[in-house]
């Protein structure tokens, strides 16, 4: 393959290439799912906002003078030491050469120089593979409004499912370490007894 250099994404300009290649490929990359409904406009804001705080949290992917990948990360407010990965996206030809790898191992150690010890993402079921090969946990982030359902919820749920947080305030956050194989049938039940209550999984790396 033919030398690929990964960049800082420094300036407007930068933000501009970076941006529009996102877009121009939003619909054939390794896009994470949270980024699927996010507005474009908030894409740009994290960069910009990158750039005002001097943060190298954004890189470029570049052969033979064009773009060919992107990552960008943002810090995770009130959650120290917690980077959000919304943006990992290489060009559709050149997926599986390594790209978004490299992008990755740059960004996991800029990260670990910041003192940020764990990275999170979304994953599409096209993208879900990648991110396990790089070692990503996927865990279960739960929202019940009664906080009285906290306990039905926790014996409902099977062994294979590790409570690893809990915070109540005017709603009740659980979260849980979910098994390599999701079982979507097994998950899709308890979502239907609780169905006024909000799940989401993110897929998360201790670098």
């Amino acid at each position: 393959m033919r030398s690929v250099k990964i960049n800082c994404i420094n300036d407007l300009i930068e933000v501009h290439t970076a941006f529009n290649f996102f877009k121009s490929n939003f619909l054939r990359t390794s896009q994470t799912e949270v980024l699927a409904f996010l507005p474009f406009s908030d894409i740009y804001q994290t960069m910009i906002d990158n750039i005002r705080e001097n943060s190298k949290l954004q890189l470029l992917a570049i052969m033979d003078d064009q773009p060919v990948g992107c990552v960008i990360c943002q810090p995770i407010p009130n959650e120290k030491g917690f980077l959000s990965m919304p943006i990992l996206a290489v060009k559709h030809e050149f997926r599986g050469a390594g790209i978004a790898t490299k992008l990755l191992k740059e960004i996991e150690n800029y990260a670990r120089k910041k003192n940020y010890f764990r990275i999170v993402t979304n994953a599409t079921e096209t993208s879900l593979s990648f991110f396990k090969k790089h070692d990503f946990q996927p865990y279960l982030y739960l929202t019940l409004n009664n906080k009285y359902d906290a306990d039905d919820f926790k014996n409902d749920m099977p062994d294979k499912y590790i409570l690893v947080s809990e915070s109540t305030n005017v709603d009740t956050k659980l979260k849980y370490m979910m098994p390599e194989n999701i079982d979507e049938k097994e998950l899709d039940n308890i979502k239907k007894k609780y169905k006024k209550s909000v799940f989401e999984i993110y897929y998360e790396k201790r670098i």
